[in-house]
C-alpha cells in the first residue's frame, strides 16, 4: 500500500476541557479514506506544572479515538522527545491530544506521479489562521 505523508497535530485544550467533541469529525475523515490515524497520545498539565503523559485508551473521552488508530501496521512514531517539545507549549490546567496521522489520499497520487517519472518534492503546511489572516488582508485591500 502506496503512503502519504505523515503529520502531527497538537490539539490543546485550555484548562483541561476536552468533552470529546472532536471524535466524530476525525472518524469521518479516516471512513473517507482521507486520513490514517498512526498514533496518538494524550497529555495534561496539572496546576502545579506537572505533566501526566496517557495512551488514548486510557482516556474516558478519547477511548473512541483509541479504535481509530491503525495499531496493525505502525509502529509507535510519537517519541518522548516529541512530547516533551509539545509539553513546553503548554501552561499549567492545560491539556492536548497529539494525534500523528497518514494522509492517505495522497498515496496513490504520489504512486502515480513516480509511475509518471515524477516525485512529490515536498509538501508544506500552511495553518488555518495564517490563510484566514491572508484572505481578510487580501478582502481589505479590495474595498479600499
Amino acid at each position: 500500500m502506496p503512503i502519504g505523508p505523515v503529520e502531527i497535530v497538537v490539539i490543546g485544550f485550555h484548562h483541561g476541557r476536552f468533552e470529546g467533541k472532536i471524535i466524530a469529525a476525525i472518524e469521518d475523515l479516516v471512513n473517507a479514506g482521507t486520513i490514517r490515524v498512526l498514533d496518538a497520545t494524550f497529555i495534561q498539565v496539572d496546576d502545579d506544572g506537572e505533566a501526566d503523559v496517557y495512551e488514548i485508551a486510557e482516556v474516558d473521552d478519547l477511548g473512541q479515538l483509541d479504535a481509530l488508530v491503525d495499531h496493525e501496521d505502525t509502529p509507535d512514531l510519537l517519541s518522548d522527545e516529541d512530547i516533551d517539545a509539545f509539553l513546553q507549549l503548554m501552561a499549567p490546567g492545560d491539556a492536548a491530544a497529539i494525534i500523528c496521522f497518514e494522509h492517505s489520499w495522497l498515496g496513490p497520487l504520489r504512486v502515480a506521479v513516480e509511475e509518471a517519472g515524477g516525485e512529490v518534492l515536498d509538501t508544506v503546511r500552511i495553518p488555518a489562521a495564517v490563510v484566514e489572516e491572508v484572505a481578510a488582508l487580501a478582502a481589505a485591500g479590495e474595498e479600499e
